[in-house]
């Protein structure tokens, strides 16, 4: 064990300078280095993500390839390229940024209404992806913010934006209907009016504190 004179202290680590004082320590004695080891969770974290980022790219590259050699009409691995970017984007947002959890529940919901419609438009589109995929995932927004406005009701005004964005979203089935993409409209007014209704009940409930969080967020 080496010792420090200036400090009268014993230093058990394996250095050579004293961590008080920067004194050179006394005597030969090897310590034990007690410090954690420097690599952290963290680290590992980027290191795995490496891992995943490269076994997609593998995954995605024999799959296009595969679908090119046995090719019989149907490009699947269009689908599991789309799989692939929807996975990177989960790992790539949704894992390592500290964002808003409503605006992470929105983002993912729109990546797999991504993912549904392009299933859907491969495998010979019949419109399901509209019809039943969007509205059921902007039902299922609407159902999450306000759970978490419940839980969280003293931050609420931090998803409150965030359900204005599904409201305006859950309009999108109505424009596949009008368009004819879809040949139901009644599953697309379901969900736009529990947005509407969701929405409205904030704006009732929370009134003052609603204008309030709109004069904050567009600053007037």
């Amino acid at each position: 064990m080496k010792r420090c004179k200036r400090c009268d202290v014993e230093i058990i680590d394996d250095t050579s300078v004293c961590p008080l004082c920067n004194s050179v320590l006394e005597g030969e004695e090897k310590g034990e280095n007690t410090y954690p080891s420097m690599i952290t969770g963290l680290q590992r974290f980027v290191l795995l993500r490496k891992i995943f980022y490269f076994t997609v790219l593998v995954i995605g590259s024999v799959s296009v390839l595969i679908n090119y050699l046995t090719f019989n009409g149907l490009y699947w691995s269009v689908i599991v390229l789309a799989g692939i970017a929807y996975c990177i984007f989960t790992v790539s947002y949704t894992a390592m940024h500290r964002t808003n959890l409503g605006a992470k529940v929105i983002w993912q919901a729109l990546g797999i209404i991504a993912l549904t419609v392009v299933i859907d438009i491969v495998t010979g589109y019949t419109g399901w992806s509209i019809r039943y995929a969007v509205p059921g995932l902007l039902l299922l927004c609407d159902l999450a913010l306000v759970i978490m406005m419940i839980v969280n009701s003293a931050s609420w005004q931090s998803y409150f934006m965030c359900q204005i964005a599904v409201t305006v979203l859950s309009i999108l089935p109505l424009v596949g209907a009008a368009l004819g993409y879809v040949d139901n409209m009644i599953i697309a007014m379901i969900t736009c009016g529990i947005s509407f209704l969701v929405l409205a009940g904030i704006v009732i409930f929370w009134d003052r504190k609603v204008k309030n969080e709109l004069k904050r967020r567009f600053h007037t």
